[in-house]
């Protein structure tokens, strides 16, 4: 993760001239598009570029937003031409901008989660096979992705000779991204599934990770003639793609259908920041044409409250069942997704150095996928260093620092973490084991406060001590009395590994 140093960062937004406010969004646009190291989550950014509108209508920048500069300095081989152009959307993020939006259309919408990833185009030649795939680029012009792409598994290599005959070559574009579940191996490495995505795609040899961990979400197929995003969307199934998932509405539904994915979005496999609304029909599409930046026949429709800021109060160092102290965040409470967040995870102390972490420093909150608590970046502001604790905050005892370097894809990384050096008597690692055996045991009635009382009378130390207690000494214990002492033995011993 990277600090937050656009221009004039010490400055109120609202207090810059348009050219001023231009500068600082030109600058967050290379961190995205250029470095794949965006340091401001996308709702900040599109309240940036909304106030540049505001302020400048008709400010050059504009329509320059996105991978601008492209691949000039590659050579021609490893360009890839765009026709049409491949525009970024609308975006909206209330109601009343969705309804003013589809003002004068009655007809079909289709709806689908918008897919946090890189923006791709892949493209077919008359004899099937793939030819060529590119990033968006600038949307007139983007960067060779081929090698990479290839290796995607849920993108066809080939297109079926019995479609493939009647209809010719075509170019298919849609989402190349990181599934969450296994996105999870890494999540400690890299700041989101989108960077890993985008990078691994780019890179001339195996990126952050190899091509089979990435998937293709396809929404576009140009050059083959359909009627509607429906008629499409089955077509590219037909050929072996996996279309975006779609729900079909009227604009009265609209918001409903909204909602829906609002409150679904927790158990899909992928990052999402909003949802896709296109007006099914492509005659209507004909009619109302394009801007020289976007389509004014879809709109994004951004999810809402998913990220923030706070005021970091102080970090505690929470010590796990394998000895491992983790760094957590304490933050003014803000809101994020409709729920109310305090804390977040910081993984180790190696993220701990990269954001340079200071009590009192402005922090860029997000709730990845909605529900996961996430410190993206820090505004700064604070004056007491972070610095992690060289004794164990549960058992006093002397702390390490060890270093491991995973391979993941083509790259070496290093990460540090911090431990407790004397686990086995540290208490925080015998309750973590303890809870964790009598829970995968599932041995009920042993909640976390027995657990507490047990190993504060020095009654356990490890899971083998369960078996070797007696009545008379769970009996003692408050509010615990014989008939609960028997029944809990009995649930002890029924689990028994051994008996």
């Amino acid at each position: 993760m990277t600090r937050l140093t656009p221009p004039h960062a010490e400055r109120d937004p609202d207090s810059l001239s348009a050219d001023e406010l231009a500068e600082v969004v030109q600058f967050h646009n290379e961190r995205y598009w250029r470095d794949d190291a965006p340091v401001v989550p996308d709702q900040v950014y599109d309240r940036l570029v909304e106030q540049l509108r505001a302020l400048a209508p008709e400010h050059p920048l504009l329509n320059e937003l996105g991978e601008a500069g492209a691949g000039e300095d590659l050579p021609a081989s490893d360009k890839v031409a765009h026709n049409p152009p491949m525009l970024s959307l609308g975006k909206c993020y209330s109601e009343d901008e969705l309804l003013k939006w589809a003002k004068g259309y009655s007809g079909t919408l289709v709806a689908s989660p918008k897919i946090d990833g890189a923006a791709c185009a892949i493209r077919y030649g008359a004899d099937g096979k793939l030819q060529v795939a590119g990033t968006r680029g600038d949307g007139r012009r983007g960067e060779n992705i081929t090698h990479n792409v290839v290796g995607v598994p849920n993108v066809p290599a080939s297109l079926p000779d019995d479609l493939l005959a009647a209809r010719g070559p075509c170019e298919v574009r849609g989402e190349i991204y990181m599934p969450l579940s296994l996105f999870a191996a890494v999540a400690e490495l890299y700041a989101n599934p989108r960077n890993v995505a985008a990078g691994s795609v780019k890179a001339k040899e195996v990126g952050a990770v190899a091509s089979d961990q990435l998937r293709f979400f396809a929404y576009d197929l140009i050059g083959w003639d359909v009627q509607s995003e429906r008629e499409k969307a089955e077509l590219l199934r037909r050929i072996g793609f996996s279309p975006a998932p779609t729900q079909v509405c009227d604009i009265a539904g609209a918001e409903a259908v909204y909602q829906a994915m609002v409150s679904e979005r927790a158990g899909w496999d992928y990052e999402t920041d909003g949802v896709v609304f296109k007006i099914d029909d492509f005659d209507e599409q004909s009619r109302r044409g394009f801007t020289a930046h976007h389509p004014r026949w879809a709109l994004a429709y951004k999810f809402q409250g998913d990220s923030g800021e706070s005021v970091l109060e102080s970090v505690q160092w929470s010590v796990s069942r394998t000895g491992t102290i983790t760094p957590v965040a304490i933050v003014t409470p803000v809101e994020l997704s409709g729920a109310m967040v305090t804390r977040a995870t910081l993984h180790n102390v190696s993220n701990v150095d990269a954001l340079q972490l200071k009590v009192g420093d402005t922090l860029l909150m997000t709730r990845r996928g909605g529900v996961i608590p996430h410190v993206e970046g820090t505004l700064g502001g604070g004056s007491e260093a972070v610095a992690a604790p060289t004794e164990c905050p549960e058992c006093g005892s002397a702390t390490e620092v060890r270093s491991s370097v995973r391979r993941v894809g083509g790259e070496d990384i290093e990460t540090q973490t911090l431990h407790c050096a004397v686990p086995e008597r540290c208490p925080a690692v015998q309750r973590g084991i303890l809870q964790h055996y009598t829970k995968v045991l599932e041995i009920d009635g042993f909640g976390d406060k027995i657990i507490d009382m047990l190993l504060a009378r020095k009654m356990v130390a490890d899971p083998a001590d369960l078996y070797g207690l007696t009545v008379e000494q769970l009996k003692e214990l408050p509010r615990l009395g014989r008939t609960s002492a028997i029944n809990l033995l009995a649930k002890i011993e029924s689990m028994n590994p051994g008996g």
